[in-house]
């Protein structure tokens, strides 16, 4: 790797006069009832936000649908009646308190600083402020706290982001994770509605052995996969894609220093990212300490049963707030024993569209009087919080061999116990004792692999 290459990949300043453009007295908190609009109403990430409006009964001041002038007049459902979509101007935002942007980035740099001017705060979902200093990248389970120092706007990071960083938490707190290898598995929705539709159409005319002329996508995308369509910088061989992982994860880990490698891929599946993760930590670790960290983690469900070969699946991500972990192993090409691989699934519409202001994620001040409490999950008024609570967590059990964790439980019976623990026998048999540790013992239960 070249010497700049590294340098070229870490946060940078904001193009000139940006902070001061969106410098607001920090921490304004909400209103009870707020007011609150939603940029982008008519995409997928728009749509998807309505409904978290309505499945956490968001206690609404009032709801304005805003899009582009295409979209104007146009009516969505809501709440048993419909609403006419307005078009987006920069006077649209008189008297709202809360400006949920998913309109792109362009949209969010010539808009949402005038959703802040009269009086909002925005929770940005495009890249536009993201690695912007006096912005917060907010994940909650994360880095909730950095709420309190906004200034207007708080940003949503990239989707596969926080797919992929938000299971690793945990164990980055306890064992600094020092370097990670993801691959990602994205679906259409990432891309949007258009795509999505796309998807649906090509897939019939491919099964009615039709010709399809792909529009919204540079590949062809029913049966096929292709590299994520973002432009490569040809110093660095990353796309922007890749580029975003890298640098909002430093960011959002506080962590400047942290190696990242990414390659992205899209796929068709529709909904749901998929992402398999190889991380390494400065101290050894094992897949039952993992187990132990990720078990009772917010926004995190471990799905892992050998027996029925059931580990995330895009499917069951699908519509659930949780990122579902699994095939939780140790990376027997790592013989220091300080790596683990695993295959993570989440649904980047809930995560992406509705994360920023529903979480409670560890930093926060759960006592309901702090404003970054109050921002995040506005529990005082019992809204849109998704995430458990410490005090909501079920009590530690001690480890036991050969655990499995499933989304059903009634799979969870003795004859997956024993055959777990089978399995992990004969992978004790095959890993390589890690250096410096005796055969037996701490050495031998290095290699443990709970997939």
């Amino acid at each position: 790797m070249r010497p700049q290459l590294q340098d070229r990949l870490r946060p940078s300043p904001p193009p000139e006069g940006r902070a001061t453009l969106l410098r607001e007295p920090a921490g304004k908190t909400l209103p009870e009832n707020p007011v609150v609009a939603v940029v982008g109403a008519t995409g997928a990430v728009g749509v998807e936000l309505m409904n978290c409006l309505r499945q956490r009964r968001f206690p609404l001041g009032g709801l304005r649908l805003l899009a582009s002038a295409r979209s104007a007049g146009k009516t969505l459902p809501f709440e048993g009646g419909d609403l006419v979509v307005e078009e987006l101007t920069e006077d649209s935002f008189e008297s709202v308190d809360l400006a949920l942007f998913s309109a792109g980035g362009a949209q969010s740099r010539r808009f949402a600083p005038h959703a802040v001017r009269h009086g909002a705060i925005v929770v940005d979902n495009s890249s536009a402020f993201r690695m912007d200093p006096a912005v917060p990248l907010v994940i909650p389970e994360i880095n909730a706290d950095a709420i309190r120092d906004h200034q207007g706007i708080i940003a949503n990071p990239n989707c596969s982001a926080i797919v992929a960083i938000t299971p690793l938490w945990p164990i980055h707190r306890v064992n600094r994770i020092r370097r990670m290898i993801l691959a990602t598995y994205q679906a259409a929705s990432g891309a949007g509605a258009a795509a999505m539709e796309e998807l649906r159409r090509s897939t019939r005319a491919y099964l009615d052995g039709q010709a399809f002329e792909n529009r919204v996508l540079p590949h062809p995308y029913a049966f096929n996969l292709f590299s994520h369509n973002t432009r490569i910088d040809r110093e660095t061989g990353y796309n922007e894609e890749e580029t975003k992982v890298i640098k909002e994860t430093r960011k959002i880990y506080r962590d400047p220093d942290i190696l990242i490698g990414v390659t992205c891929i899209r796929v068709p599946v529709l909904r749901a990212h998929s992402i398999a993760v190889t991380f390494e930590c400065e101290r050894a670790i094992t897949p039952d300490e993992v187990w132990d960290l990720l078990e009772d983690a917010p926004g995190v469900k471990i799905v892992d049963d050998p027996e029925r070969n059931h580990f995330p699946m895009p499917k069951d991500a699908s519509g659930q707030d949780d990122i579902l972990v699994g095939r939780i192993r140790q990376d027997l090409s790592d013989p220091t024993g300080r790596s683990i691989a695993l295959f993570c699934a989440g649904d980047q519409l809930l995560k992406g569209a509705a994360s920023p202001w529903e979480g409670g994620g560890d930093g926060a001040d759960h006592s309901g009087g702090s404003h970054a409490h109050r921002l995040v999950c506005l529990s005082s008024i019992r809204s849109i919080t998704s995430v458990r609570r410490p005090s909501d967590r079920r009590p530690s059990r001690p480890a036991a061999p050969g655990r499995v964790r499933s989304v059903f439980p009634a799979q969870r019976n003795a004859e997956l116990h024993r055959s777990a623990r089978g399995q992990l026998r004969r992978l004790r048999a095959v890993a390589e004792p890690v250096e410096g540790r005796s055969s037996a013992g701490a050495g031998d239960r290095q290699g443990v692999s709970r997939s």
